[in-house]
């Protein structure tokens, strides 16, 4: 099922190719966060939406909600390694579309991360970066 963003989105380009890999995508954040009767597996590439969409910078949103899910479902998983390399990406797709909002949730994305890995200091950096981020003043 897809979102109605998603789907006017789908609908105005390429509405065969888009359409799946988008349908894929949504289903398959909502078996990582949890929300489906199957669990998701990060480790079949036939089962990630990243896979569909591959490099292309026309689609850097898509492709870094993807990896900030997958970099999530990661780090509920004690993977910690492979977190840390799939929300590093995340936050240079999200560089690259120059959106602070969504860099700021990559930062808090990998502040969760590091205070999973016992580095507090790195994790409150990372936290007061998105925090300063997204304030509207600046004091």
């Amino acid at each position: 099922m897809l979102t109605l963003e998603a789907q006017l989105v789908a609908d105005r380009q390429r509405p065969g190719v888009l359409r799946v890999a988008v349908e894929h995508k949504v289903l398959w954040e909502s078996r990582c966060l949890g929300n489906a009767d199957t669990a998701a597996t990060p480790d079949d590439p036939t089962d990630n939406p990243l896979e569909l969409f591959g490099d292309r910078v026309d689609y850097l949103h898509e492709i870094g909600n993807a990896q900030l899910v997958l970099g999530r479902a990661l780090l509920e998983q004690d993977r910690l390694n492979e977190a840390e390399e799939i929300l590093r990406a995340a936050d240079r797709s999200f560089e690259q579309l120059s959106s602070a909002s969504h860099r700021a949730a990559a930062w808090v994305a990998l502040g969760d991360l590091a205070a999973r890995s016992g580095d507090d200091a790195e994790a409150a950096r990372l936290y007061r970066r998105a925090a300063e981020t997204l304030q509207d003043f600046r004091f």
